[in-house]
């Protein structure tokens, strides 16, 4: 139904809508007409300027001028582009007075323009180009702030702007219109490790030349552009070795030694067929949590690979304290016969640790909450000696009133992890540095989702909980190991999926084990969905869609010995509870499964 203008305004605000939201869109609108008459006018400029000016060059001078402005920037490819923004804007021609581009046209061709046009272009030879960083934003437009000057502009979202980037930044020319800063010309965004290379460099033909900024931003801004667009050049780093460990060994009995695994509360199988399979050994567990998501994160640390293939079981890891750790728990299974152990090595930067997690996402969680749960594993490094540093750990640099290296730090992680994910997922969402920036006194980037109101924790699982509604920390960490939803603990079926767990899967065999654990995460889904709040009241046919339904839609791949083995537990699980609930769900769940 449409609002007519009389009406009350939707928005609530009492006033009528021709009073209210009526005019704030007609503004919005109004500002859109602006914004893209601009535009067109630039583009109609910046094509008449590119036609007098680069026209103006015999083909072989040109060539010569693309080739100079390529050897001074040191890139090589796809510089066109940022060549002619040169040769418009900053490039003196001896030919013409030691005029820049724009200069000459006005002089010489501009004033054939209408006026709207020669004002424009009087406007662009006053432009000095500025190095300027994202620095906040709103729901109009970026904030940038002029790294030398400190001065802040508003830059309205347009389409050369769509969106703000978390401390990214270019040296560009600021021209404004209607209160709102546009960027004129190419420029090339990047990250703040790039802006304070393109600073620093600037900085040094400041002190070489004794040029005012004016002059040296323009004489030097094919070296400038140059720092932007190069990869950052590092000095020489210490090196390590990093070793890579491969252990093969035979085994008697496949079902003891992975038995023997498993006990230690380490081995995570992923693929497990009674004979062949790979899993991993995990380290230490935690979860991740953030009021954006529907759920929690599970990260475990995996320190070595398992792979097992009829009686051979192979491990691989790059942790040598997890190789001593794991040739030791087999030289006490006489079951596992060593048989050889290999070594590859690499070099790589001192300092560097290679750690790899395996995720595990709760129902209705986005896939971009693992990367924000991996982004997360940073505040690890607060108390850790970082090479960016010298070997002083976060924490340290607070203390050392280093903040200005510190913050970059921050603001580069932020950046690159807003490109990864953006790259990867394309969600808007950005992960949780102000975690990191809290733990570190810093102040709060603007640029994370919901600000100061977003909320994250990175748990270590092997700290004491607290308990849950009466359950206990051996309960809770049993629920976790069976790999259900933290939230469904407090669910009325929890107790009972938890005590037919711990008397049919908990401490057998591997094989038996795995297929109880997958057992009750089917049955624990479909008491979610079905909304069954008593076990006394599960009808036969909610049973049969659980069997004929529930099971392939979380294991549409099973194999039919894989389907068997399911069947096995909801028959146990149905017989447990008549012995427990007095029910008589044991012979109807047996007839169903045998028509199955």
């Amino acid at each position: 139904m449409a609002i007519r203008r009389n009406d009350p305004c939707p928005c609530g605000s009492g006033r009528k809508y021709k009073q209210c939201c009526l005019k704030k869109e007609k503004v919005v609108e109004l500002g859109h007409v602006k914004q893209e008459q601009f535009f067109q006018m630039k583009k109609r400029l910046s094509e008449r300027l590119a036609e007098e000016v680069l026209g103006s060059y015999a083909f072989l001078e040109y060539q010569s001028l693309m080739r100079e402005f390529r050897e001074r920037t040191g890139v090589h490819d796809r510089m066109d582009g940022y060549g002619h923004h040169w040769l418009m804007f900053f490039h003196q021609h001896p030919a013409t007075d030691g005029l820049r581009g724009i200069e000459w046209y006005n002089r010489k061709k501009g004033r054939r323009d209408e006026p709207a046009l020669q004002q424009m272009a009087q406007v662009w030879e006053s432009l000095v180009p500025r190095l300027i960083q994202h620095v906040d934003f709103n729901e109009q437009g970026v904030l940038v702030e002029d790294l030398f000057t400190h001065e802040r502009f508003h830059m309205p979202y347009c389409e050369t702007l769509p969106e703000p980037l978390p401390w990214g930044g270019t040296f560009c020319l600021l021209e404004e219109r209607d209160g709102g800063y546009y960027m004129n010309g190419v420029a090339a965004f990047v990250g703040p490790e790039k802006l304070i290379e393109a600073k620093k460099r600037l900085e040094r033909y400041l002190k070489e030349t004794g040029a005012s900024y004016e002059k040296a931003a323009i004489d030097f801004f094919p070296e400038i552009t140059g720092a932007l667009l190069q990869e950052v050049e590092r000095l020489a780093e210490e090196e390590s070795e990093l070793v890579h460990t491969t252990l093969v060994y035979s085994m008697t009995d496949v079902n003891e030694v992975l038995t023997a695994i498993h006990q230690t509360g380490r081995l995570d199988l992923d693929e497990w067929d009674g004979h062949s399979g790979k899993g991993a050994l995990i380290g230490k567990r935690y979860r991740y949590e953030d009021n954006l998501a529907n759920g929690s994160v599970s990260l475990n640390e995996v320190e070595g690979l398992i792979e097992i293939e009829a009686d051979q079981l192979t491990f691989q890891s790059i942790d040598q304290a997890a190789v001593a750790y794991f040739q030791q728990l087999l030289k006490n299974i006489p079951q596992a016969v060593f048989l050889n152990k290999k070594k590859d090595s690499q070099k790589v930067p001192a300092g560097i640790k290679a750690i790899s997690f395996s995720v595990g996402l709760e129902e209705g969680v986005q896939p971009v909450f693992a990367h924000f749960a991996h982004q997360a594993m940073h505040t690890k490094e607060l108390h850790q000696p970082l090479p960016l540093f010298n070997g002083k750990t976060p924490a340290e640099m607070e203390g050392l009133e280093r903040q200005t290296e510190l913050e970059h730090w921050l603001q580069q992680l932020e950046f690159a992890s807003y490109k990864e994910t953006k790259d990867q997922t394309k969600e808007k969402w950005t992960a949780d540095f102000n975690l990191l920036r809290k733990a570190l006194n810093r102040p709060l980037s603007p640029f994370v989702t919901l600000r100061e109101n977003r909320e994250s924790a990175l748990i270590l699982l092997e700290n004491p909980k607290e308990h849950t509604g009466g359950w206990t920390k051996v309960e809770m960490d049993l629920w976790e190991e069976m790999g259900l939803p933290v939230h469904e603990i407090k669910n009325g079926y929890a107790q009972d999926l938890l005590a037919f767990f711990q008397e049919k899967g908990e401490g057998k065999s591997p094989s038996t084990y795995y297929k109880y654990r997958l057992g009750v995460q089917v049955i624990a889904y479909f008491l979610v969905e079905e909304k069954i709040e008593r076990m006394t009241g599960i009808l036969p046919k909610q049973w049969e869609a659980l069997i004929a339904y529930y099971y392939l839609e979380l294991n549409h791949d099973a194999t039919v010995n894989q389907a068997k083995g399911f069947f096995t537990v909801v028959k146990s699980f149905a017989v447990w509870l008549d012995q427990q609930h007095g029910t008589a769900y044991g012979p109807v769940v047996k007839k169903l499964v045998k028509e199955m």
